[in-house]
């Protein structure tokens, strides 16, 4: 479950979101341990002494819902009318995307953690199955959870294989599997802080060290011949992709990359069907932004 906060160093009151995890997130704390070098005339082994706790990556992996994913994308920020566009600012000081609240239910111990960044949304489609992601949620503490709290109510909007599509260069095709990679690089920042017991083992935040990238990955039966030229000549192209849930109103939700590189073209050079994969990343061109991520209304 999670939450998206208001503000760097103040937790969501209550979870917003229901996250349908298959995998879930490391439940403890890595601790860094080291032992004393110093001779006091033994040799004897001596206990090892806790300097902190190591921040890390801790990965869960998803069914993908559209009201989870369109809120895990506010990350990037910020948000006008429901269009997401690249930014130069950070949300906050060591808080280069906006925080989050995690609460994770777990047999061995519930766990709660603040603060916590996103560092990548991995989202897989593959050929008549549920969307799955793995998401890498960037921890620098997590405690356990004292309070009770209850789940929110996951609504029926579960994406699918049927629900995706891709266009490029503005033509419908018919992805056979693929996908949205989405990068956030960053780092750890630490300090001593040494007058806050509570938070004197904990690293301070994070820093952004790269721009965020949107990779799109695909399958199509047949060799393309605008990708195959856009890889061999390294010139760009559009590539769109997104997901519509059927209904009364449908409800879409488009990455858009008007400059993207062809990064790969594997041809399959064996007997075997001809099934290519492509990856396509966005970039900078002049003053064009690298992707822009239409949300649903």
């Amino acid at each position: 479950m999670f939450a998206l906060q208001t503000a760097v160093g103040s937790a969501a009151a209550a979870p917003t979101h229901t996250l349908k995890a298959t995998q879930f997130m490391p439940p403890l704390e890595q601790l860094i341990r080291t032992k004393d070098e110093g001779s006091n005339g033994t040799i004897r082994n001596r206990r090892s002494r806790v300097q902190g706790v190591q921040a890390d990556a801790r990965t869960v992996t998803v069914e993908l819902t559209m009201a989870a994913l369109k809120e895990l994308l506010k990350v990037l920020g910020p948000v006008a009318t429901n269009v997401i566009t690249p930014s130069d600012m950070n949300f906050d000081n060591l808080a280069p995307g906006i925080p989050l609240t995690i609460w994770q239910l777990h047999p061995t111990g519930d766990r709660v953690a603040q603060d916590v960044q996103v560092g990548s949304i991995q989202i897989s489609v593959n050929s008549r199955a549920n969307v799955t992601a793995q998401i890498s949620f960037m921890v620098t503490s997590s405690q356990k959870l004292v309070a009770a709290v209850t789940a929110p109510v996951t609504p029926d909007d579960q994406l699918q294989f049927k629900h995706w599509w891709l266009k490029i260069n503005d033509v419908l095709y018919k992805p056979e599997t693929g996908g949205v990679n989405i990068q956030i690089p960053m780092q750890v920042v630490d300090g001593a802080n040494g007058t806050n017991a509570a938070l004197a083992d904990y690293p301070v935040g994070w820093e952004r060290t790269d721009s965020p990238t949107i990779t799109t990955t695909f399958s199509l039966p047949v060799l393309v011949t605008a990708l195959r030229d856009a890889y061999e000549q390294n010139t760009l192209v559009k590539v769109e992709s997104g997901f519509t849930l059927p209904g009364a109103t449908p409800k879409t939700l488009k990455f858009t990359v008007d400059t993207a590189e062809v990064n790969s073209v594997n041809v399959p050079s064996g007997m075997e069907r001809v099934v290519v994969p492509y990856e396509a990343v966005g970039v900078s061109e002049d003053t064009l932004a690298e992707y822009e991520i239409a949300l649903p209304a």
